[in-house]
């Protein structure tokens, strides 16, 4: 698998990362290295002007990382098949939580930047602090899969889902 960084204004990709392995999931971090999670369980950070690997984390994870959201400098969240949202300082684990009951598809930061929600293949939205770990609350509505989420400029949070619907969550 291939990591790409592309030139928005000339159209023109200006690096090519090969990974070693089966690319899941990415994320630009705040110093602007990348995060990467890969079906071997592993994490990786990418230094995105030499293209380099800077840092592999393994044994985080149990199965495939598939999602990720920065959660403060130096700090990021990863989701992953074996049903954990894990809060990582660098290659140290700050908090594990496994309160989804299947694979954890989607992760996004809340405006306010203590809180985060997760998606999962069984159909909710967790609202996790990101100080503690803690799960504050549970959003229930779909009916299948939540595949992604994102945040609104108003701190609202989108879901979307193989239910074949978008919501709309007020979180605050």
């Amino acid at each position: 698998d291939t990591i790409k960084i592309w030139n928005t204004d000339t159209g023109e990709c200006e690096l090519n990362i090969i990974c070693q392995s089966h690319l899941r999931t990415l994320c630009s971090l705040r110093d602007g290295s990348l995060v990467s999670g890969f079906w071997d369980n592993t994490i990786k950070i990418w230094n995105t002007n030499t293209g380099k690997c800077i840092q592999t984390i393994s044994g985080g994870h149990t199965s495939l990382v598939s999602s990720f959201c920065v959660v403060g400098y130096g700090r990021f969240a990863s989701g992953s098949m074996d049903k954990t949202i894990k809060i990582w300082h660098t290659e140290t684990v700050n908090s594990t939580r496994n309160e989804h009951t299947i694979t954890i598809t989607a992760c996004c930061v809340l405006a306010n930047g203590s809180m985060m929600a997760s998606g999962s293949c069984d159909c909710t939205i967790k609202i996790w602090n990101t100080e503690n770990g803690h799960c504050e609350r549970t959003l229930t509505g779909h009916t299948e899969t939540v595949n992604c989420l994102c945040v609104l400029e108003d701190g609202r949070v989108v879901s979307g889902s193989y239910d074949e619907t978008i919501k709309i969550w007020n979180t605050g």
